[in-house]
């Protein structure tokens, strides 16, 4: 038996990550296998009927590819074939992952206009030159002066000169808009005030201009707690914890925002989302991405504060039962009375007992980093002092995933 031939519009999909593959590796890939056994030595027999319908898919599959996906506008800003001078991590995030990344970005922005594009939190510049494969003038902004060294490095030594990096605050408009396409992946939960940035980002659009914001949802941080229990990485378990205390507070500092709450700010600021998708971490969401088009002035920010237009009832509730029992010691009916909490049945309810953790790695843990603890973090292993009771905080951590996974599961039969 043969298997049945892939259409176009599969391979299409199923390679739209991919810019600008070789085709006919694409096709001959492709082509269905022979099933039935032949006889050793004999030559395998031709399919003229075949062939010439796959012939003819080829020509279809260049057409539509140079349709949806078409050459790159500035080819000299390809580096993926180029020797970098950097970290083998930037490396592999520039070389391997920016390009497709991008590509699929840019493939939801109908229209967008090719002469300027932003890019906030550039790093070392790891989205910042698949960017300009495809606009004419690029302004990237990052606030960390070592990635911004290596970011000019490899653009000087490329000969970009239409890239230009500049060290500045996210939440201050740059220099050179307004912009036909904004990019801000990954970095929103470090700035001080969200509304604050996403007015800024909605302003530095041009009319009709595209923006893609990418976010550390709910999820992110019990994601990266569990690889940190897993390792018994200290360092990073703090921050983490550190991270969803703030998430809970409203603290300004390294923190998550819930899923589903950037849209309307969005609109608050003069933007329309038009497109937004989550990746999810036991039913989770721990990343969420978002495309929105600027479709008029400011109207409603002044009337937010922090980073939400409305705080969501079950953040509200979670932050009211936590926020008195942050920054000490616990007695045995308060850690009853969260464990009561967390099983209550609320969407982020099991997030109550990373109060419990918290307790069990340092009860006076600070939503910010103390001098102390990024001495600490810099010394060799051996001399970091005590680790927490690993066996305690792999347990309470197992309860948390257990009833998130409870109620991932409840939730299935009724979105059926």
């Amino acid at each position: 038996m043969r298997t049945p031939p892939e259409s176009v519009n599969s391979l299409l999909a199923r390679t739209s990550l991919e810019r600008r593959p070789r085709i006919d590796a694409l096709i001959i890939d492709k082509v269905p296998e022979r099933r039935e056994a032949q006889p050793p030595g004999l030559p395998r027999p031709a399919l003229p009927e075949e062939v010439g319908r796959r012939l003819a898919e080829v020509s279809l599959l260049q057409a539509a590819w140079h349709t949806y996906c078409p050459p790159m506008r500035h080819p000299d800003a390809d580096l993926r074939e180029h020797e970098l001078r950097a970290d083998p991590y930037t490396v592999h995030r520039i070389q391997d992952q920016s390009y497709a990344r991008i590509a699929e970005i840019l493939a939801r922005c109908s229209g967008v206009g090719h002469e300027a594009a932003l890019d906030v939190g550039c790093g070392a510049g790891f989205d910042t030159f698949a960017l300009a494969t495809e606009f004419d003038r690029i302004i990237a902004i990052e606030v960390q002066r070592r990635p911004l060294r290596t970011a000019r490095r490899i653009a000087r030594e490329h000969q970009l000169g239409r890239v230009a990096f500049q060290r500045q605050d996210a939440c201050i408009p740059a220099s050179g808009g307004p912009f036909d396409f904004i990019y801000c992946n990954g970095m929103s939960h470090y700035t001080q005030q969200r509304a604050r940035l996403v007015e800024t980002l909605v302003q530095s659009a041009k009319p009709n201009g595209w923006l893609f914001i990418g976010e550390e949802t709910e999820g992110y941080a019990p994601l990266e707690i569990e690889k940190a229990i897993g390792e018994r990485d200290n360092r990073s378990l703090r921050a983490r914890l550190r991270q969803v205390m703030n998430g809970i507070l409203g603290f300004p500092a390294f923190r998550f925002f819930a899923s589903g709450t950037l849209e309307p700010l969005l609109f608050a600021c003069g933007a329309e989302a038009t497109w937004s998708d989550t990746t999810d971490w036991v039913g989770l969401p721990y990343f969420q991405r978002t495309w929105a088009r600027r479709v008029s002035e400011t109207i409603l920010v002044d009337e937010i504060h922090g980073d939400y237009t409305d705080l969501p009832d079950e953040l509200g509730q979670l932050r009211d039962v936590c926020k008195p029992l942050v920054g000490r010691r616990l007695t045995r009916d308060e850690r009853f009375r969260l464990l009561e909490f967390a099983e209550s049945g609320g969407r982020l309810a099991p997030f109550a007992i990373f109060l419990l953790i918290i307790e069990v790695i340092d009860a006076r843990l600070s939503w910010e980093t103390s001098l102390t603890e990024k001495i600490r973090n810099r010394t060799p292993t051996r001399l970091k002092g005590a680790q927490p009771d690993w066996e305690r905080v792999d347990d309470l951590f197992t309860q948390f995933r257990d009833l998130v996974a409870a109620r991932h599961h409840a939730e299935i039969p009724s979105q059926n």
